[in-house]
């Protein structure tokens, strides 16, 4: 959990946060503002509508590729947590019968959520093309 803080902080910040998200916040106010001047000096407020339009395509575009690349973060975290819980359970070694028992029961669970969430992984890979 440790790993998601800093996440969490950066996406609290209300301005872009990398170079290319400054590059596409930068592309769209451009794109506006020709849009405005255009409309201004032709006198038609079509070309405004235009780069509205153009605008939504940019977005569509940044957020299904934000959305695809998170997919690789989130199974790398899933997976960290797993292999961490499992190096906790064996590196306390069970005391006493029932212990055991309990020890078994907990990585058979474990393994089973990691292979679903395996198969889950590979299911976002193919809808999000990669």
């Amino acid at each position: 959990m440790n790993n998601i803080e800093p996440l969490k902080l950066k996406l609290r910040k209300p301005f872009p946060l990398k170079g290319i998200e400054r590059k596409i916040f930068l592309a769209i106010a451009l794109l506006l503002v020709s849009g405005i001047a255009l409309s201004i000096s032709i006198g038609d407020w079509q070309y405004f509508a235009g780069s509205g339009s153009l605008v939504v395509i940019v977005g569509i575009s940044v957020t299904w590729r934000d959305i695809a690349g998170n997919v690789q973060w989130f199974e790398n975290m899933a997976k960290q947590t797993i292999e961490s819980e499992l190096g906790k359970l064996n590196s306390t070694g069970p005391r006493g019968l029932i212990a055991f028992v309990q020890k078994e029961a907990v990585e058979k669970n474990l393994g089973e959520y990691s292979k679903s969430l395996d198969e889950l992984f590979v299911l976002l890979r193919r809808r999000f093309g990669q």
